[in-house]
């Protein structure tokens, strides 16, 4: 910002042009005020990069969130999905044990005719939810 000086070198530099122009006294007050009004365009131009850089900021740290939550939901649900599932409290051990002693007193066609009610040809084929039903066909 120019000092007290400056701007009053300036308007006496103003007014002695005017003067040698023949001007009056409104052209004198006119350029007075011009040449001490600061030229604010800069620090406007400056202000709005800077606010448009901190929406940007903000904006960015948003979807960084939101990415981040979407990890952590996409992981906890794939945790669940790791977790052994519970069918009645039958494993497939237990599916194996039961189609085994009834595969010593019936023999195997009954065994493999068992498996194939519930929709497999062998114990790797059946599926989970099937294993309270095989073991209680087969009990």
């Amino acid at each position: 910002m120019p000092t007290i000086e400056q701007n009053l070198e300036r308007i006496a530099d103003a007014l002695e042009k005017i003067a040698a122009q023949g001007g009056s006294l409104a052209t004198v007050v006119n350029t007075v005020v011009q040449a001490s009004e600061p030229d604010t365009s800069a620090a406007d131009a400056k202000a709005a990069a800077d606010k448009k850089a901190a929406a940007d900021k903000k904006a960015a740290a948003d979807k960084a969130a939101a990415d981040k939550k979407a990890a952590d939901e996409a992981e906890a649900a794939a945790a669940l999905d790791e977790k052994p599932k519970v069918t009645g409290g039958k494993t497939k051990d237990d599916v194996r044990k039961a189609l085994q002693s009834y595969r010593e007193i019936e023999g195997t066609p009954a065994m493999l005719e068992i498996l194939k009610k519930h929709g497999a040809a062998n114990l790797n084929e059946l599926a989970e939810d099937q294993y309270d039903a095989v073991v209680a066909a087969v009990s």
